[in-house]
């Protein structure tokens, strides 16, 4: 696949950022290796880079983590782990609605009960315990 000019250098420009530490860059970088925009398609350099932003509690990197774990997009499927990076993400609901306005946020939050419906008590459990080693960072 032929890789894009502007997003090319619109990933040069996140990288720089996200290298430095930005953690908004980091997710926006993260989003694009894991559709190929500006770079080779690569699902475990995105879930590094979204799991560095989430160590800044990131809600949209949790988001973004989520959807790895839940897809098995470069790892095995994990709907607890999926679940507890979604909690997480919820903890960060006022940063969420900034960073994606509320419409998309309000979709993002939804996919936490969505998922919280096909989980035992049990896994709910586990996704909470871990759930709070990330928001307690």
């Amino acid at each position: 696949m032929a890789l894009n000019k502007k997003d090319a250098k619109i990933f040069t420009t996140l990288k720089k950022a996200a290298e430095s530490g930005n953690s908004e860059a980091q997710v926006n970088l993260a989003a694009m290796v894991l559709e190929g925009r500006g770079s080779q398609l690569d699902p475990e350099v995105a879930r590094k880079w979204y799991e560095k932003a989430a160590e800044w509690g990131e809600p949209g990197a949790h988001y973004g983590l989520a959807l790895i774990y839940l897809e098995g997009n470069g790892v095995s499927k994990d709907k607890v782990e999926a679940y507890a990076r979604l909690l997480a993400m919820k903890s960060g609901e006022v940063l969420l609605k900034k960073r994606f306005g509320p419409v998309i946020a309000k979709r993002m939050l939804d996919s936490v009960s969505r998922l919280e419906v096909k989980l035992s008590d049990q896994e709910k459990e586990k996704a909470v315990q871990r759930s709070r080693s990330f928001v307690e960072r």
